[in-house]
């Protein structure tokens, strides 16, 4: 077996297994930590509004 096409089945399995992995994940609903948006399970401070700026109103997002 010649050692490119071995090299290339180890790249096209590995590239496999991080798509099984990454819908297994999804449907078990498991994430990797950090802040989702808005979710209210992380203790973020807000931040102080910067003097001499006026700030927008936020509307919420079509998304």
């Amino acid at each position: 077996m010649n050692w490119e096409l071995t090299i290339t089945g180890l790249i096209v399995i590995a590239a496999a297994i991080f798509v099984v992995r990454a819908i297994v994940n999804s449907i078990h609903g498991k994430s990797r930590g950090g802040c989702g948006p808005k979710c209210g399970k992380c203790g973020s401070v807000e931040v102080p509004p910067v003097p001499g700026r006026i700030g927008l109103p936020q509307v919420p997002g079509s998304a």
